[in-house]
C-alpha cells in the first residue's frame, strides 16, 4: 500500500506538468498570432471595409506590419473622394502604445508618427471643402455621450506636402512643402493642449 502513494504522487505531478506545458504552448501560440501577417492583413481588410462602408470615397491600405500588442506601421495609405481624386496619402503612419494604456481613461498612445503625408483640400464654389463631402450626414443623436480624453506623447508628422486650393485665398491655392511637426497633444475634462 505504501508503494502505490508515491506513484500516485508522480501521476499527478505528471499531470500537473502536462497541463502547464499545455497553456504555455496555448499562450504562446495566441501571442504569436498577435505578430502573424494573417491576422494583419485580416485586420486591413476589416478596417478597409469598414471605412468603405462609412465613406463617401475610398479608402485603401498596402500593408499593416508589426504586433497587435505594442504598436503596427500601416504603409501606404490613400483616401480618395466619390471621382477618385486623391484626399490624402500617406506613406508609412506609425502607432506605438501599449494595451494597458488604451483600454484605460485617458487613452494614451506613445508615439503617432506620418511620414510622407500628401494631402488636398479643395472648397468648391458652394464653400464646401472636399474632405467633409467625404462624410455622410449625420445622424440626428438621441442623446449626448460623454468625449473621449486621450493624448499623444509623441506626435511625428515628417516629410508632408499639404495643398490647398479655395477662391477664399488671394491667389486661390496654397501650397506647404516639407513640413515637419514633432509635439505632444492631449484633451482631458480641463485642458487641450497641443
Amino acid at each position: 500500500m505504501n508503494n502505490s502513494n508515491p506513484k500516485k504522487k508522480t501521476n499527478s505531478t505528471v499531470k500537473w506538468l502536462i497541463a502547464l506545458v499545455v497553456v504555455l504552448l496555448v499562450a504562446a501560440g495566441i501571442r504569436l498570432s498577435l505578430k502573424s501577417d494573417w491576422l494583419l492583413e485580416y485586420a486591413r481588410g476589416v478596417i478597409v471595409q469598414q471605412a468603405n462602408e462609412q465613406l463617401n470615397g475610398t479608402l485603401s491600405i498596402d500593408s499593416i506590419n508589426g504586433d497587435i500588442l505594442f504598436g503596427v506601421k500601416v504603409t501606404g495609405v490613400a483616401v480618395r473622394d466619390l471621382q477618385e481624386d486623391d484626399i490624402l496619402r500617406i506613406d508609412t503612419l506609425e502607432v506605438s502604445y501599449t494595451l494597458p494604456s488604451l483600454i484605460r481613461k485617458p487613452h494614451r498612445l506613445d508615439l503617432f508618427r506620418v511620414n510622407g503625408l500628401q494631402g488636398s483640400l479643395v472648397q468648391d464654389e458652394d464653400a464646401v471643402w472636399n474632405v467633409e463631402k467625404l462624410l455622410p450626414e449625420p445622424e440626428p443623436e438621441a442623446e449626448e455621450t460623454d468625449p473621449i480624453y486621450w493624448s499623444v506623447d509623441r506626435l511625428m508628422v515628417d516629410r508632408a506636402t499639404v495643398s490647398i486650393q479655395s477662391g477664399q485665398l488671394p491667389d486661390g491655392r496654397l501650397q506647404v512643402d516639407e513640413l515637419s511637426i514633432h509635439s505632444m497633444i492631449e484633451m482631458f475634462p480641463d485642458r487641450w493642449f497641443v
